[in-house]
């Protein structure tokens, strides 16, 4: 017995980046769940007014908003509260035809609704400041037993999130992906691979990118 099946995923348009004034059309559920994160949601914005009026662009996320995740933040920002909290009984479906403000930006070869604003905010937020990174990557332990750390270890990645990671953070690619997936900026979060060659940038420079 078979059961053929077409993985989709959400179109993108070629919006350019930028702050727009758009509504929220709809939230739809994705066909197929993700692998590692299961279902999700996609926003869909439609401009309605400017050079390009009627254009849309997407955001997927989660299914279960937090203060932190995208999709928190789209429908408190679609609503015009400041952030969801713990134990708000709420209905993601208010926030359709709610008019807004969008920030778009560029993510790999596409582009992305990456916050929304009430109307009357006139500008995108301030980003907050990066973490300084240091100069040169932090050493990782010595392994149990070993004399000589002959090899670094294959597709890791030493970051900084927050000031809590101190010098830096060892993680795993899917890692550094959940961080973003909780909400983290891939602007602010610093990366460098852990290769002995001590290059640090942001998680945006290093193509890194949210599932949701």
């Amino acid at each position: 017995m078979s059961r053929p099946v077409k993985v989709s995923a959400p179109t993108y348009t070629s919006l350019p980046p930028g702050i727009y004034q758009a509504k929220l059309e709809s939230i739809t559920d994705t066909e197929e769940p993700h692998p590692e994160y299961g279902m999700g949601l996609i926003w869909k914005f439609v401009v309605d007014s400017g050079s390009h009026l009627g254009e849309d662009v997407e955001r997927l996320t989660g299914t279960e908003p937090t203060a932190g995740n995208i999709c928190g933040r789209l429908y408190a920002g679609c609503m015009g509260i400041a952030k969801v909290s713990v134990g708000d009984d709420l209905d993601l479906d208010d926030a359709i035809g709610q008019r807004v403000n969008i920030v778009v930006k560029q993510y790999k070869e596409r582009t992305r609704v990456e916050d929304v604003m009430p109307l009357t905010t006139a500008s995108a937020p301030v980003a907050s400041a990066a973490p300084r990174p240091p100069s040169a990557p932090p050493k990782a332990p010595p392994r149990p037993g070993a004399v000589v750390l002959l090899k670094p270890k294959v597709g890791k990645w030493w970051s900084i999130a927050s000031e809590a990671d101190g010098e830096g953070v060892l993680r795993t690619q899917a890692e550094i992906e959940q961080l973003l997936v909780g909400g983290g900026d891939p602007d602010v979060i610093q990366v460098c691979k852990d290769d002995g060659k001590g290059q640090w940038m942001s998680a945006t420079d290093a193509k890194f990118e949210a599932p949701f």
